[in-house]
Order: structure tokens, then sequence, then C-alpha cells
């Protein structure tokens, strides 16, 4: 509830007093706006979330970077991606029971290319 004065920005539209989100689909989200803070209110795994995402917070301001090793040409491999013929049902997927199947290979079972495939 937002007291006398006070005003948020939702997606863009002015709110004063009390705001309901309503229902937020599954990776969906709304960007509520408080002076120069974003509030994100989000769905994530089936979970509401509110990420509070502030500009001037040190942890963003002095953040130089995620470190990573040098590339090394002895992790570099040769591959080729040869796709399925059709959309139908994977090769590692059990035969159909009148419901749908998993995108995920069961592991070891299919390599990242061919899992992409089935995104």
């Amino acid at each position: 509830m937002l007291g006398e004065g006070e005003e948020l920005a939702v997606d863009g539209t002015v709110v004063r007093g009390r705001h309901t989100f309503g229902v937020i689909p599954e990776r969906g989200g709304v960007n509520a706006v408080w002076g120069d803070a974003v509030i994100e209110v989000a769905k994530r795994g089936g979970h509401d979330l509110i990420r509070p995402r502030h500009p001037e917070h040190p942890l963003r301001t002095a953040f130089t970077g995620t470190p990573a090793y040098a590339p090394d040409p002895r992790w570099a491999v040769t591959g080729t991606y040869t796709p399925f013929p059709s959309r139908g049902r994977p090769p590692w997927a059990p035969p159909s029971r009148g419901c749908s199947t998993s995108t995920t290979p069961p592991a070891g079972s299919a390599s990242t290319s061919e899992a992409a495939h089935w995104v």
C-alpha cells in the first residue's frame, strides 16, 4: 500500500494507493519503478518473486566482470550437427501413451546439439 502522495509506475502506468499485480504467467514479469529503483515482479519455476534493482547499488557499480581463464586451443573439438529427419518424437523418448513427452533427454543419452534441436 502506497502512502499519501506516493506513486509507482507499473509498466509505464502510474498507480497510487493499493495495486494488485494479478496472475503473472511463468517466465513473465512486470517492472514497477519507484524513484530510481526498478522492482521486477515475476514468476520463475512456479514461484512468484520480487527482484529489486537499484542503479547506484555498490554491487552493480563496482562490478568489474566475471573472471575467466584464457582460451586454450587444446580444448577445441570438431563436431558435426545432423538434425533429425522430423520434429516427431525424439528417438530417446518412450512410446506415447496419450500424454506429451519431455523435451529433456535422459542424462548421457543425447549430445547438447541433439537436445537443443528439441528445445
